[in-house]
């Protein structure tokens, strides 16, 4: 291994990106969410991280490093079935995490071979690379197709959430669902290629009680076609017999107030007012806002000791 003792600490991130190159009939069934095998972008999203928190044991000189941040997102092109990677890392230390970021993109596309291999075997995993570095004595790097990356910090929630302005990656490479699930977004039509406009002119909602955002009351009317992707887990899967759906309602809307449509929409889940819910991977209450770009998991509620 190289000795970086010497070296400064300083604030280090990087971006790589994978694409996988998907038959027509393997791309529609991870649009549709009707993968046999599971949650087809839910699960390499997870892969990537966990695999970005171990390179060191997959790439033998690698420097074990403490990250800050590690995150996963995707991108669908109907145009050519294909999906593309985005995985960011940082990091406060003596060496980069070009190669976290890296090793996170490759596994989370090698996962989505893994996940959609029973309906294409001929899937294409390819043009891994780094799109952007900074920190430490080389400063800051980003390839041709990536001049302005990225605009705001990684780990920014703006970047990992949502504002209602393009997130880092859809201004380096072209317009880009955005939100922490950019998959679910683009799989069940919510901003595909088109950033959704947040309501208020990009003022947050839920003053008060929600601390996402500015006051709902000045939310902009919904635009047409805007949906919110749900994820159902474990039991709630199979009570609503699947594991995906999408709210497609007024907006914004209270956590209750999607409850009560769920129950509508699958009476097995009744009473629905005990459900838990997450919001962009937060866990939220009944009276938080839900806007329109934003991410919806419900679950049974979670006991033990």
């Amino acid at each position: 291994m190289v000795d970086v003792g010497g070296k400064a600490i300083t604030a280090r991130e990087a971006i790589a990106e994978a694409r996988v190159r998907l038959g027509r009939q393997a791309f529609v069934a991870v649009r549709d969410a009707t993968v046999a095998k599971g949650d087809v972008l839910g699960t390499a999203r997870i892969a990537g991280i966990l695999a970005a928190k171990r390179c060191a044991e997959l790439i033998p000189l690698c420097h074990s490093l403490p990250l800050s941040f590690a995150g996963v997102e995707f991108v669908l092109e109907p145009e050519t079935a294909s999906i593309r990677i985005r995985a960011s890392c940082r990091t406060d230390h003596r060496t980069g995490v070009e190669m976290e970021a890296m090793t996170a993109a490759s596994v989370a596309a090698l996962t989505l071979y893994d996940m959609c291999k029973g309906v294409d075997k001929g899937i294409i995993v390819e043009s891994v690379r780094l799109v952007y570095k900074s920190g430490g004595k080389s400063g800051t790097w980003r390839c041709d197709e990536a001049q302005d990356l990225p605009p705001r910090p990684i780990g920014d929630p703006a970047l990992l959430h949502g504002d209602g302005s393009p997130t880092a990656f859809t201004e380096a490479v072209g317009s880009a669902p955005r939100g922490a699930n950019a998959a679910m977004e683009a799989a069940t039509g919510v901003g595909v290629n088109t950033p959704v406009a947040a309501p208020g002119a990009g003022a947050r909602l839920g003053a008060g009680d929600d601390p996402r955002g500015a006051d709902p009351a000045a939310a902009a009317v919904t635009p047409p076609g805007v949906r919110v992707p749900l994820a159902y887990f474990a039991q709630v899967a199979e009570l609503a017999g699947r594991r995906a759906d999408v709210y497609d309602g007024e907006l914004p809307v209270r956590g209750r107030q999607l409850l009560a449509w769920l129950e509508r929409r699958h009476p097995a889940l009744a009473p629905a007012g005990r459900l838990q819910l997450a919001i962009n991977q937060q866990h939220a209450r009944a009276d938080d806002w839900i806007r329109p770009g934003d991410e919806v998991a419900v679950f049974e509620p979670v006991t033990g000791g």
